[in-house]
């Protein structure tokens, strides 16, 4: 998967790049045919947040969670995101039809 990392008011530094690639590993576990995350980070003297955009098979799944600083709200993020993500893929798999259930016909 490819990550589109931005961040407003700070820099992206390494540290912050591969925190954020090893957050979002459980991600691609649950859907491993997303191509790309965008992922905004905003940064504010007195608290962070991030925004976290995954388009799969033309559904969204968008996350934005607030915390006090940077790495507890990459953290938050990626917790819901995955949890987006774990229930998307149990709902795929809950609309399977199995056929109808017709009783058999006595013979009577």
């Amino acid at each position: 998967m490819q990550f589109a990392i931005s961040g407003q008011h700070l820099d992206i530094t390494p540290a912050i790049r591969e925190y954020v690639f090893t957050r979002f590993k459980k991600v691609e576990r649950h859907i491993p045919r997303a191509h790309h995350a965008n992922i905004v980070l905003h940064q504010e003297p007195h608290e962070s947040w991030v925004e976290a955009t995954l388009p799969v098979n033309g559904r969204v799944l968008h996350v934005n969670a607030k915390g006090h600083d940077l790495y507890a709200a990459i953290d938050k993020v990626a917790q819901k995101i995955d949890k987006r993500a774990r229930r998307w893929t149990q709902r795929k798999r809950g609309k399977r039809h199995t056929g109808l259930d017709i009783p058999p016909l006595d013979d009577t």
